[in-house]
């Protein structure tokens, strides 16, 4: 074995993370990024990139448990169940849910990808969380001033349920719908959002109660506004005040321990705490997006820049106390 696979075989394995069966996506065409995932009934589906920067040219690519492709879909647009910018897939029974950065829609579709339907949300989607109960989407309003909420949906009915969690733009930089997650944390959930490293603990009905650490660790590096001219932002400037500090991705609550997962420096990592807040292992380098699954299997998607650009996928282990 060469010195750099076995720096790959252990990869992203530390005391308490661990990645296994990394299986190579057998695509055919060149992607550049993977823009969501989900696994489901031996099957992956992913959406992947290959419009580049700033031009999206998205495909739903889905993937035996052997990474083959096994169907493709490439209906782009805005029609109904046509896709442009996907930003997370999410499964409720038999049934997939793709949410749409750019146009306000979630698209329903079965498992073979026949198009359902449509609902709109009020700006921006991203499912936060979903089980046979709910379906929570972040979403944006513009009154007088722009607040985000999590609405619940009923997910067969696609009724409203319930408003929940405002935050205020004073709490929330204009990206927050599109970073942090909640996940079920004993009788309620736990959440994490783009700029606060401190999750947040709320209960069944989504009220919150109290913060899940009192500080961030020593380690933390804190959020630092954009000061400069919004209007006439440098590509280059913008994109080292984003990687200057912990950007929140998600949260995941599994085997008894917290994954608070974030980006820093272009990088991804996690940190593991036990359910008393307790810090048990700091900025485990993962090596790329984690996704959840509806079994609650955390997968990890890598894109290998030294191997002609494929995406490799592996399930992450949490090592029992």
């Amino acid at each position: 074995m060469t010195l750099m696979k076995l720096m790959l075989a252990l990869y992203a394995q530390g005391g308490y993370v661990q990645i296994v069966d990394d299986k190579k996506m057998k695509i055919n065409d060149y992607y550049d990024y993977v823009d969501a995932f989900i696994h489901h009934h031996d099957r992956f589906f992913a959406v992947l990139d290959a419009g580049g920067m700033g031009r999206k040219k998205q495909s739903v690519i889905v993937l035996n448990k052997h990474g083959e492709v096994v169907q493709e879909f490439e209906e782009r647009g805005y029609g109904p169940g046509e896709i442009r910018s996907v930003v997370n897939i999410s499964v409720v029974g038999d049934l997939l849910y793709f949410s749409e950065q750019e146009s306000n829609l979630v698209h329903v579709k079965d498992l073979h990808l026949k198009h359902i339907r449509d609902f709109h949300v009020e700006r921006g989607g991203f499912i936060a969380i979903n089980n046979e109960r709910l379906l929570g989407i972040w979403s944006a309003r513009i009154t007088a001033r722009r607040t985000y909420m999590l609405t619940l949906y009923d997910p067969r009915s696609l009724k409203a349920l319930k408003k929940a969690m405002p935050l205020d733009p004073a709490d929330a930089p204009p990206f927050v719908g599109h970073h942090g997650g909640i996940a079920r944390f004993g009788e309620g959930y736990i959440g994490v959002f783009s700029n606060d490293y401190r999750p947040i603990i709320l209960d069944e009905s989504f009220n919150v109660k109290k913060r899940f650490l009192k500080r961030a660790p020593r380690h933390v590096v804190a959020y630092k506004p954009w000061k400069k001219d919004r209007q006439n932002i440098v590509y280059k400037e913008f994109q080292d005040w984003f990687e200057s500090w912990f950007l929140m991705i998600n949260v995941f609550s599994t085997e008894g321990k917290v994954l608070i997962f974030y980006s820093y420096s272009g990088q991804f990592f996690v940190d593991v705490f036990d359910k008393s807040a307790n810090l048990l292992d700091a900025k485990v380098n993962v090596g790329g997006m984690l996704y959840e699954d509806g079994d609650g299997v955390i997968w990890r998607v890598r894109k290998e820049e030294h191997d002609d650009n494929d995406f490799y996928f592996g399930r992450l282990i949490i090592a029992k106390d």
